[in-house]
């Protein structure tokens, strides 16, 4: 045998190693010249020797298995160095590390994730130190990308090892080589792109599927670039899909330009804007279109490259100047394709949907390997009409073209929510006249591997309601997969037109058990021959059918018809009359000693009844004798009341319906009136309508109503008809074109001074129930058990401290007991003005869901603290933007958190015969409705619920604040004061927080326009959605004034900047911008040098009083623009949240 020379050529930090290696094989060297010789015998020499018979190795850059022969007479072991530093590697393993006598060691070499070779050392010793040798291995550079491209939809991931580290992909300098062929590079400006398995904050432990990567250093024409190759010919219409974090791509004013290309040389521009994902703002999504004479051709390449075209823009965030590409990415078409499922008729397909209404949805597939980009949907989905009173959702969420039932989301783990999709059998077996038979459900389900890899298992079944009598075979799924739909048949026996069919998950072992699945494809069929009515039965017809019949004469109804729908009004109705209502239309009929209440439903047989308009124009249907009506269920809630215009109420388009008319004064002529008769009604715009209360009216003797308000009641055939004095109850506000009384708002703002994670109150105390106000205002814990202290700084505990000033606290206990109805939250408040008229009380409460607090709430007022008076309406302020609300409810649901409906308004009327005299007292309790807990549980009187911020009082009135004085004169252009706007909590008072989470959409004036988010608030428009919003504006009518010679013109406008308590006080960016579609904007400076926009913590109270004295208040802004034509529109926007009012533009 033969021993190899250790490589001669050594480095310097190897030279203290090798002197030891060279005196082992010195030694050795002088054994054999000795005569001593290698042996296989089993026992061990003397003097222990050890040899390679491989002079070197050499493995290829992908990777692979190697044989080291190792000749020994004694016991060795191996390792592995770098050539270089002398440090152990390990990219090579050996499948034994240590061994005695002549072995073949296998020796598997990694792939080579990098472009340059590599080498180290292979060193066997004997366990004495007696003997060593070593043989350099070397490996080539590795391979740049694999396969014979990507398959169609394209996807790409970050994949890792057991220790985290980048395992589907290698990273040299700012270039990322993906193994299946994929090259993300940042080009441009020099860089390093690093990989991270922590781009974003949520959840704050296990956060490894956060994972992509990191690239700072942005400047103008930098660009994040996609190499992509492709194995399919590739064209269409196409979606591209990725995560990312602080590039702003979610909103319009993002820095950024997305181009595709087919040679990496020719760039086109997408054509499609990007959007964030309404589930998460990670994800993005942009639509374009690769032309079919410029396909990207089997085995060629698709480029794609975001293109940065700000550099001081690319990054949102101001403390960390990088943006993560992260998660995955995905092309696929830009909507999924539609399917195909049999339609339903009126003999065997009872109910379909293959959820084609949202093959659109900017959404994550579920077969698409994308891990948390997975969790990815497109909000809350909405039923289509066709199937509103056939299927009834309960956490559902719109995909591309089928259905996520029950919520999840990694990041946040109080997203999890139970989901079911309820398939009602009632219209549908009545239109098919089935009155029992068995049915055959199909349906395709998918589970889902969730972002750290685990099966979600949600255990999918189906139900039948517990009342019907209907059962189910196979209802609990066997072999639902993972990602990957397969299709699944069940079957209902003996359903009847009140069964009700319900695919659901298992129940959630806990708050945090994931049990989402997916579905699509859903078919509901007629099993055999089922069981139908007899032909005699009369067959249910539409209210609005039976109205078609009408003729120019009493006619006799001749059709097998009934009618089905709810009573809504037994009073102030035709003689003998009541008034039924289904969900489309409503009608009078003729009863005489009905005994029917509001609310009941009932059942009319119309064939051989009289159809007729009696003296006032209303049509009455009269059955031929009582047993034709049929009272079929309890009083129960009646229709919502529909809101018309005076146009509509006039045409008689809603006749016997519940409708509401805005607001509402008695003319000035009728003031001296009862309601007994006919009595005028206008609006503002002095438009009229009239009210009809007959003389049989219980409440025909009351006077009418002095102010103005929102009117309720029955439509007519072309007055209104008010069904109860209590219609008319809303019409309280001051007359139009009087003066509005304001009350001086009062302040309850809890406020904190200091730093996160050490606040101190600064205007309130606590001891025994009641937190003590600066002012003397008290809010006091009454009724049974002990309410707990105020908890400091708590954000999920009271023991929690927080990082935010928005977190004070207030931990309330002592709920439920025997004695319910004695507990509430008291807010004693002093007036500091006569309090009377429409008020609105705003505060905060909420507590941990699904727990043993009281479920239902209600708010009462009173001016001594005796007598209380009760008919406070609830409005809750959530995340969702909504529109102005019609109608609103006396009682709440206690919600889990804050942001879910913990901020309310409670508005109620203070009449002149109640008013609180300046510098008395007003008392507002929030207090339990029932004593029904949110679990089903008894009350516990241990647990807490959460007030949190503070509260305020202000008048609920348009006009009441923030009214506009705006010029007028031949020069002014324009002029908006927004003093329609009305709804929300005032910024100026100020109400803290309470505004983040108000999001009332504002409808614009005439010809006005608007993007993004533009809120409504007492007299003035709040533009932006969050601090970061660069997506919000509004845009002017056109200045057709000006003719079309161009002339210079002066914008003028009051903006404010809003301050919030966050981790000290953190102003939004101070950037709002004027700019005109024709004309140029002068110099733009509209805030002063002293709003730095800068965070302030820690915050003492000379801090707070100057800062929110500076922020929280009005500025004047104007600017110049010249060049101005009768076709310039004018837009405002801003970067996050800012308040506008008083636009007024004039010529110079």
């Amino acid at each position: 045998m033969h021993f190899v020379r250790i490589v001669e050529t050594l480095n310097e930090p190897l030279l203290t190693l090798m002197k030891k290696y060279l005196l082992w094989i010195c030694t050795a060297a002088a054994l054999l010249a000795a005569g001593a010789s290698c042996s296989d015998d089993s026992e061990v020499d003397s003097v222990g020797r050890v040899g390679i018979q491989q002079e070197s190795l050499t493995a290829d850059g992908a990777g692979e298995d190697l044989t080291l022969n190792v000749t020994s007479n004694a016991y060795w072991r191996i390792n592995f160095t770098d050539p270089e530093t002398g440090e152990s590697i390990r990219w090579v393993t050996a499948s034994e590390t240590s061994g005695m006598g002549n072995t073949a060691v296998t020796l598997k070499v990694a792939r080579n994730r990098s472009t340059s070779a590599r080498s180290t050392y292979v060193n066997v010793i004997t366990e004495s130190e007696s003997s060593a040798v070593s043989v350099l291995l070397s490996q080539s550079a590795g391979t740049i990308g694999g396969g014979d491209g990507y398959d169609f939809p394209i996807s790409q991931t970050f994949a890792i090892d057991a220790a985290l580290a980048l395992d589907n992909a290698f990273i040299e300098g700012a270039v990322c080589y993906f193994d299946d062929g994929m090259i993300l590079r940042r080009t441009g400006s020099p860089t390093v792109m690093e990989f991270s398995t922590k781009t974003h904050t949520n959840p704050t432990t296990n956060w490894y599927f956060q994972r992509g990567v990191v690239i700072g250093e942005w400047e103008t024409g930098d660009a994040l670039q996609l190499e992509i190759p492709v194995k399919e010919e590739l064209s269409g219409d196409l979606r591209y899909s990725y995560g990312s974090r602080r590039d702003g791509t979610q909103g319009a004013g993002h820095a950024w330009v997305f181009e595709w290309s087919a040679d990496g040389e020719s760039w086109t521009k997408f054509d499609g804007t990007c959007s964030g994902g309404v589930s998460d703002a990670v994800w993005k999504t942009i639509d374009f279109t690769i032309p079919a004479d410029k396909k990207i051709p089997a085995g060629g390449k698709l480029w794609i490259r975001h293109r940065c075209t700000d550099g001081s823009k690319a990054s949102t965030s101001a403390s960390n100047q990088t943006v993560a590409y992260q998660s995955a990415f995905c092309i696929t078409k830009a909507q999924a394709e539609p399917t195909t499922v049999p339609a339903m008729d009126n003999d065997k397909v009872v109910f379909s949907t293959g959820f084609d209404d949202v093959i659109n949805a900017k959404a994550a597939y579920i077969d698409i390997p994308l891990d948390f980009m997975s969790s990815w949907n497109d909000g809350a989905y909405a039923l289509p009409r066709e199937q509103s009173g056939i299927v009834n959702v309960v956490s559902c969420w719109s995909r591309p073209g089928f259905l996520q039932v029950g919520r999840g989301d990694e990041a946040l783990i109080t997203r999890y929510t139970q989901g079911a999709y309820t398939i009602k059998l009632a219209s549908r077996f009545e239109a098919m006249r089935i009155s029992k038979c068995d049915l055959k459900l199909t349906f395709l389900a998918s589970a889902m591997i969730d972002a750290y890899g685990k099966p979600t298992d949600p255990g999918v079944v189906v139900k039948a309601d517990a009342e019907s009598g209907a059962t189910v075979e196979g209802g609990t799924l066997e072999g639902v997969a993972d990602n990957e739909f397969k299709s699944f048949t069940v079957y209902v026996r003996n359903a009847k037109p009140e069964t009700e069919i319900t695919i659901t998950s298992a129940d959630m072992a806990s708050s945090t058990d994931d049990v989402r699945f997916f579905l699509d494809d859903i078919v509901l069929e007629v099993e055999g021959e089922p069981q139908r009515p007899s032909a005699d039965d009369p067959v249910k017809s539409d209210i609005s059918a039976v109205r078609a019949m009408k003729g120019a004469e009493a006619v006799t109804i001749s059709d097998n018809y009934y009618i089905q729908g709810r009573v809504v009004a037994v009073d102030n109705v035709p003689a003998g009359c009541f008034a039924v209502q289904d969900a489309d239309a409503g009608i009078f009929v003729e009863l005489a000693d009905h005994g029917l209440a509001v609310g009941d439903q009932v059942e009319v047989v119309v064939k051989d009844a009289r159809l007729a308009a009696d003296a006032d124009g209303l049509l009455v249907v009269t059955p031929t004798a009582a047993d034709k009506v049929t009272k079929t269920a309890a009083a129960s809630e009646v229709p919502a009341a529909r809101a018309v215009s005076v146009a509509e109420l006039t045409a008689g388009t809603y006749e016997a319906m519940l409708v509401t008319l805005p607001e509402s004064q008695v003319i000035d002529a009728d003031l001296s009136k009862t309601l007994s008769g006919n009595v005028t009604l206008e609006l503002e715009d002095k438009s009229t309508y009239t009210m009809k209360t007959y003389a049989s009216a219980s409440f025909a003797s009351t006077a009418v109503p002095q102010k103005r308000g929102v009117v309720k009641g029955l439509a007519g055939a072309s007055f209104l008809l008010p069904t109860s004095a209590a219609d008319l109850a809303a019409m309280t506000g001051t007359r139009f074109g009087e003066a509005v009384y304001a009350i001086t708002p009062i302040d309850g703002h809890i406020r904190l001074l200091g730093e996160p994670k050490n606040y101190t109150y600064a205007n309130v105390t606590y001891a025994d129930k009641v937190l003590t106000y600066a002012n003397g205002n008290t809010i006091t814990k009454i009724g049974g058990g002990t309410a707990a202290s105020c908890a400091l700084n708590a954000y999920t505990s009271g023991t929690k401290l927080s990082d935010y000033m928005y977190d004070a606290r207030y931990y309330i206990g002592g709920w439920g007991g025997d004695n319910w109805q004695d507990n509430g939250l008291v807010f004693k408040m002093k007036a500091t003005s006569r309090l009377v008229g429409n008020l609105r009380f705003g505060f905060s409460l909420f507590g941990a869901a699904n727990s043993d607090l009281p479920k239902n709430w209600k708010v009462v007022w009173s001016a001594d603290n005796v007598n209380w008076n009760e008919g406070a309406q609830i409005l809750s302020f959530k995340t969702d933007v909504i529109t102005a609300p019609e109608s609103l409810e006396t009682t709440f649901e206690l919600p889990g958190s804050a942001n879910a409906g913990g901020y309310k308004l409670a508005i109620f009327n203070i009449p002149d015969n109640k008013a609180v005299a300046e510098g008395s007292y007003l008392y507002v309790k929030v207090c339990q409705a029932d004593n029904v807990s949110l679990s089903g549980n008894p009350v516990d009187p241990a647990k807490q619920v959460i007030f949190i911020n503070g509260f305020f009082l202000t008048t609920h009135e348009k006009r009441a604040y923030h009214t506009s004085n705006l010029p007028s004169g031949t020069n002014v252009l324009l002029a908006e004061g927004f003093d329609d706007a009305f709804w929300g909590p005032d910024y100026f008072i100020p109400s803290w927080q309470y505004f983040v989470s108000h999001k009332i959409a504002y409808a614009m004036p005439e010809k006005w326009e608007k993007t993004g988010s533009v809120f409504e608030l007492p007299g003035y428009i709040r533009l932006g959605n969050n601090g970061t919003d660069a997506d919000s504006s509004v845009t002017t009518p056109a200045l057709e004034a000006l003719g079309d010679t161009p002339s210079d013109i002066t914008v003028s406008f009051k903006a404010a900047t809003l301050l919030v308590g966050a981790k000290g006080y953190t102003p939004d960016n101070l950037t709002i911008g004027v700019s005109a579609s024709i004309g140029t904007v002068g110099s733009e400076n509209y805030f002063p040098a002293s709003l730095t926009g800068a965070t302030v913590s820690p915050v003492d109270a000379a801090t707070a009083d100057k800062m929110d004295a500076e922020y929280i208040r009005w500025y004047d802004c104007s600017v110049k623009v010249s060049g101005a034509t009768k076709d310039t529109k004018i837009i405002f926007s801003c970067t996050g949240r800012h308040f506008f009012d008083d636009i007024v533009i004039t010529k110079d």
